[in-house]
């Protein structure tokens, strides 16, 4: 009966947390501009993305989001217009439209995120998440694989994936 219950509870928590990620809708404001040759940060250094508190910190020579406790590395020029965000890359620009947190749920090869930056790849903008997966060599030896997945900023697509190169004689990676 304790075991019913608790899955009910468990179950219900996670229909909540699902329906408040669902209802989660980005809207970009805030003051940053990130130059390659020097980095400035204006007079505003916190934003909200969908509802959700930015925070921007210079911190040696870049410029550094924090968003629910992550820390997102900028290594690409960034410049807020008009309440949105935009990322300069050698192709033009791109509008940041997808929030940190739904890149990582794009993200579908990464179990545990250890690191997220925003770069250049291939000419577009695109949010580069490392961390790692979960595998089991042959099927059964149990191991941790790196993985870096890139996802467009624009459109949360995933343009790259990089797994360890026995990723092929691995389950789950």
């Amino acid at each position: 009966m304790k075991k019913i219950l608790t899955l009910i509870i468990v179950s219900v928590v996670l229909l909540i947390i699902i329906a408040g990620i669902l209802s989660f809708k980005p809207s970009i404001s805030g003051n940053v501009v990130s130059n390659t040759n020097g980095i400035f940060v204006g007079e505003k250094n916190t934003s909200t993305i969908g509802g959700v508190e930015v925070n921007i910190e210079r911190d040696q020579n870049q410029v550094k989001m924090v968003v629910e406790g992550l820390e997102i590395m900028a290594r690409v020029e960034l410049e807020e217009r008009e309440r949105k965000i935009y990322a300069k890359t050698s192709s033009g620009e791109s509008e940041v439209k997808v929030i940190p947190s739904d890149a990582i749920d794009k993200a579908s090869k990464i179990s545990q995120v250890s690191s997220m930056e925003i770069e250049e790849y291939k000419g577009q903008a695109v949010y580069s998440i490392y961390g790692t997966k979960r595998a089991r060599l042959f099927f059964i030896i149990p191991l941790t694989a790196d993985v870096n997945q890139k996802i467009n900023v624009e459109d949360g697509e995933v343009v790259y994936t990089k797994k360890p190169w026995w990723h092929f004689l691995a389950l789950g990676v």
